[in-house]
C-alpha cells in the first residue's frame, strides 16, 4: 500500500495508506459499494477503517443532521446506509470540512463496523 499521509501530533499517530486493488462493501449477502481507489486509515487507538469515495457510495447515503468533530481530522458530518428500502441511521461519516492535514479524505466516506456485513479485496 502507498502511504499518504502520516500524522503525528503528541505522540498521536495517523496513517492514511491507498488500498491497491478493489473493493466490495457486502450487506445482507449483497454486493453494494465497489470500487478501486480505497483508502485505508488506521489511527492509534482505533480499528482500521476503510474510507471510500463518496462518489462510489453516495447512491447508499442519505445525509443526515448529526455532526461531530474529531481534533485531528475535523469536522464529521452522517450519513444513513439507505438500501433495499431500509435506512439505518448515521451508519457513515465523512470529514468534507477536514483539516488542512487531511484533505486528501474529504471527498471519502467511511460505514461504522456494524453497517457492513464484511468487506473484501476482490484484486
Amino acid at each position: 500500500m502507498e502511504k499518504i499521509i502520516v500524522y503525528s501530533k503528541n505522540g498521536h499517530k495517523i496513517f492514511v495508506e491507498k488500498v491497491n486493488g478493489k473493493i466490495r462493501l457486502i450487506k445482507n449477502g449483497k454486493s453494494i459499494i465497489e470500487t478501486s481507489n480505497a483508502l485505508l486509515l488506521r489511527e492509534d487507538g482505533h480499528d482500521p477503517v476503510y474510507y471510500i469515495p463518496f462518489n462510489d457510495a453516495k447512491k447508499y447515503l442519505e445525509p443526515s443532521d448529526a455532526h461531530s468533530v474529531c481534533p485531528y481530522k475535523g469536522k464529521a458530518s452522517y450519513y444513513s446506509l439507505k438500501y433495499d428500502n431500509i435506512i439505518e441511521k448515521d451508519k457513515a461519516w465523512r470529514y468534507n470540512n477536514s483539516t488542512m492535514e487531511f484533505t486528501k479524505i474529504r471527498d471519502y466516506v467511511a460505514f461504522y463496523p456494524d453497517a457492513i456485513d464484511k468487506i473484501e479485496n476482490i484484486g
